[in-house]
């Protein structure tokens, strides 16, 4: 794994960092991969359920969510495929993340069953603290909401890492 966090001189300011996070995972390994979870969608809203791996090793759970009629991102979210949203988001000038929040939660924090699955079928326990980024994305009057949880390897890695 390679590791190149000249802008992150610290995990706070890695998981901070207004930016895209796939590039900040790209900053670390070449070798990452969005695998797709089947996400409950409904018909008015659609989600999108993934986990990004680096070097085969689970870093990352993101699940995004929009109206459909949210055209700009709903096309986003059903267009990626295996890739990161994030490449999509941060290319069109129109897209503006106009919320950026950070806690600790617990997975009993999270509001999603499917998150939840997730993250057990990871191996995950019920009282591990767990970083989450919270964004809104908006351009005109259209949304989406994308909730990304930081796993203990991707901590790890940027922990253990971050002045070599």
């Amino acid at each position: 794994m390679k590791l190149n966090l000249a802008q992150c001189h610290s995990y706070h300011d890695f998981l901070h960092n207004p930016g895209s996070m796939t590039a900040e995972l790209h900053k670390i390994s070449n070798n990452l991969k969005v695998s797709v979870i089947p996400a409950n969608s409904t018909v008015n809203k659609h989600a999108r359920l993934v986990v990004l791996s680096l070097d085969n090793v689970p870093v990352l759970v993101g699940y995004s969510i929009s109206n459909r009629a949210d055209h700009i991102f709903y096309d986003i979210l059903t267009n990626s495929d295996n890739q990161p949203i994030g490449l999509s988001l941060f290319a069109n000038p129109e897209i503006q993340r106009t919320k950026l929040l950070v806690r600790t939660v617990t997975i009993g924090d999270i509001g999603y069953p499917e998150i939840i699955e997730c993250l057990h079928n990871l191996g995950e326990v019920s009282d591990v603290l767990l970083d989450q980024r919270f964004s809104e994305f908006t351009s005109g009057g259209q949304r989406m909401y994308l909730y990304e949880y930081i796993l203990p390897g991707l901590q790890n890695i940027v922990s253990f890492n971050k002045y070599n």
